[in-house]
């Protein structure tokens, strides 16, 4: 009985033995198969943004940040399309949405911006809508005043109500008025409050000989801003013809001394002034003066005046000679040509073109002149 009991307690534990080594993978000869686990697939949850801000924001200011999640993995963010092109821009990696574009986001020209946004992790991806709308400010526009100084030069003794020039300014914004704030000439210059013409207020301050140039400080205003800028005339010498002479510009008369025609008789001298009449005798010869002539001299006659070839445009340039002299010895050779006669006890000068000279010794000839204003 008792080696029945072993025999079975042995056969157990060889049982057992065999069981430990099939469990344990012993002997070499058996592979035991594992199976890996399935990957977690991306699930990406994400939501539309929406909000309002007021227009005319700063570039790079933020506007919001998309807001999106995913279980495993990271998240990329893209703008795949937006209704104002450039307006905006999106973080790849944060989901942050900004202006890109600040002077597009104005109410008066669009009141709202929208844009679709990818994101995406590994091969999945989501899209979601940025809807940005726009409020109406209550626009203030600073103005800014451009201007430049103004810088002439002219020829003294100008003519009230000359324009000298025009300050040269603009705004952006609203309108400008001009205003003489200092001058080192006092009533000099004057300024047009809303073109900037500046012009000669007084015409006698512009004296070479008193003055070689007058300096003005003018403001130019548009609201509560001002700019400040100086005009400078710089007058030049003129060779003046002397104080108090007149030049005619009147209406033109023409006088006709006829061939034959008695040089004593009024209607055969050209009355110019008390001291000047024009005529000539009918034996040939020049014109002179029968005021203070019986004839004529060669050489200065007429008498008391002066002529020059040209005109009164040019009178500051004009070489004033003897009539004889200055028509070249020939006065039949200055028909149809400008001349100006300078009556010099009377200083005025006269616009003069002869229209005829008679030859053959009979005194005839005509001109056209000018009378007085």
């Amino acid at each position: 009985m008792k080696k029945y009991f072993k025999k079975k307690k042995l056969e157990l534990i060889s049982l057992f033995g065999l069981l430990l080594l099939f469990s344990c993978g012993g002997g070499g000869d058996y592979d035991v198969q594992t199976t890996a686990p399935a990957p977690v697939a991306a699930v990406i949850t994400a939501a539309d943004l929406a909000v309002a801000i007021p227009e005319n924001p700063e570039a790079n200011a933020s506007l919001g940040t998309v807001q999106a999640s995913v279980n495993t993995g990271s998240l990329q963010y893209s703008l795949t399309s937006q209704s104002v092109a450039g307006a905006l821009a999106i973080n790849a990696s944060t989901g942050a949405v900004t202006v890109a574009d600040a002077t597009l986001f104005d109410f008066e020209t669009v009141q709202s911006l929208t844009a679709n946004i990818r994101i995406t992790s590994g091969s999945v991806s989501e899209d979601v809508t940025v809807t940005i709308t726009l409020t109406d400010v209550d626009e203030v526009i600073d103005p800014v005043i451009t201007v430049s100084d103004l810088a002439v030069s002219i020829d003294e003794n100008p003519i009230a109500g000359t324009t000298i020039g025009t300050i040269q300014a603009s705004v952006n914004t609203g309108s400008l008025q001009f205003s003489l704030v200092s001058q080192t000439t006092d009533g000099a210059l004057a300024v047009n409050a809303t073109s900037g013409e500046v012009t000669v207020a007084d015409a006698t301050l512009f004296d070479f000989e008193t003055v070689q140039s007058l300096t003005a400080n003018i403001r130019i205003t548009s609201g509560s801003v001002s700019e400040d800028i100086i005009v400078t005339i710089t007058l030049t010498d003129v060779d003046e013809l002397g104080a108090g002479y007149t030049i005619w510009t009147g209406a033109t008369l023409t006088f006709t001394k006829s061939s034959g025609g008695d040089p004593t008789l009024a209607s055969q001298q050209d009355a110019l002034t008390d001291n000047v009449k024009i005529t000539r005798g009918n034996t040939g010869g020049q014109i002179y003066n029968i005021v203070t002539e019986s004839g004529y001299d060669k050489v200065s006659s007429p008498a008391d005046t002066e002529w020059a070839l040209g005109t009164v445009d040019d009178i500051d340039s004009l070489t004033f000679e003897p009539f004889r002299a200055a028509t070249g010895g020939a006065p039949k050779n200055v028909v149809g040509q400008n001349l100006v006669l300078h009556l010099i006890t009377d200083d005025v000068y006269i616009s003069v073109k002869f229209i005829s000279w008679a030859a053959g010794k009979a005194g005839g000839f005509a001109y056209e002149r000018s009378t007085p204003n």
